[in-house]
């Protein structure tokens, strides 16, 4: 049963023969109204407090389960990044290695070549070398048989042949 301060005043009891004193009941009655006023007006007051709270609980939870979920959304995210990240850096890797190996193989074909073109020049340097011998030999071989011829024909002239005696 629910009593209000008002009820607390307007209180009326039945009179009977000595009975209490009704100056005294009626000061206690507003008294203890006066008491209960203030629990009531409290109550409220603690009821308004109870809906704010709950709302701002209520709030707090929403604005809770957001930032769980803009966590989780950030971890997933920096793990997606992380993941994206990794990939990229093994793909520059893998690129890099690539374009290493090709330039290594070209360097490779192209100190081949050079290689094979020193030994080419080396050998025609050999048969040149080796002609131009020839060509010395042979013109040595027309110098000296020159100079034989020379001598032969010095020696023809300056040697006397023999004069027969005609007598």
């Amino acid at each position: 049963m629910k009593v209000t301060p008002l009820e607390i005043r307007q209180a009326i009891f039945q009179k009977r023969f000595r009975g209490y004193d009704k100056e005294e009941v009626k000061a206690f009655l507003f008294a203890l109204s006066q008491e209960w006023e203030k629990v009531v007006d409290e109550n409220k007051d603690l009821a308004y407090k109870l809906d704010s709270t709950e709302k701002e609980v209520k709030k707090l939870r929403e604005v809770e389960s957001s930032l769980y979920k803009a966590l989780k959304t950030a971890e997933e995210t920096s793990a997606h990044v992380i993941d994206q990240a990794n990939k990229e850096a093994d793909l520059h890797v893998r690129e890099a290695e690539f374009k290493a190996k090709q330039l290594i193989e070209e360097a490779e074909r192209k100190a081949e070549k050079i290689l094979q073109e020193m030994k080419d020049k080396l050998k025609e340097i050999e048969i040149n070398y080796k002609t131009i011998e020839h060509y010395r030999d042979d013109q040595l071989l027309d110098l000296k048989n020159l100079a034989e011829g020379i001598l032969h024909k010095i020696e023809k002239l300056t040697v006397p042949e023999p004069q027969s005696v005609i007598s």
